[in-house]
């Protein structure tokens, strides 16, 4: 598999640590003839969200802080994308790329499967990344 430049790039622009941002770099993909195409990038995560079509396949990667005032966490999300109004044969080919996404994008705490952009909201989205990561002490008091 060969995996466009600006693809790569983008990924590692989301992944890049940086303990005092606040900020959630994501990328969206697309498909176009059966490969997959940078559709957009950016540093706030309500951007990606119009971005998901209804007919369309599409993946998202986001970076989201989690924790508390005591710590703070960076946690990876892959957004796997078929709109209600995709078809059946197209909505087969998710398998295949899911597995050409899934090499690009290793690095996640959670992955959702979603057709309402409804579900991603991002307090939705921290909420199934906290309980994905087993622990939750919320606020400390000493």
């Amino acid at each position: 598999m060969t995996v466009a430049q600006d693809i790569i790039d983008a990924r590692e622009n989301v992944r890049k640590l940086d303990s005092e941002s606040t900020s959630s770099p994501w990328v969206v993909l697309g498909v176009d003839k059966n490969k997959l195409v940078l559709v957009g990038q950016g540093d706030d995560y309500e951007n990606m969200l119009p971005l998901f079509k209804s007919d369309e396949l599409m993946f998202g990667y986001a970076k989201i802080v989690t924790g508390d005032d005591m710590s703070k966490r960076e946690k990876f999300v892959m957004i796997c994308w078929s709109g209600a109004d995709v078809g059946l044969v197209k909505r087969g080919k998710m398998i295949t790329l899911r597995q050409e996404v899934d090499e690009i994008f290793t690095q996640r705490a959670k992955v959702i499967e979603a057709s309402d952009v409804a579900d991603l909201s991002l307090e939705s989205v921290k909420d199934q990344l906290i309980k994905a990561g087993g622990a939750a002490y919320g606020s400390s008091t000493s």
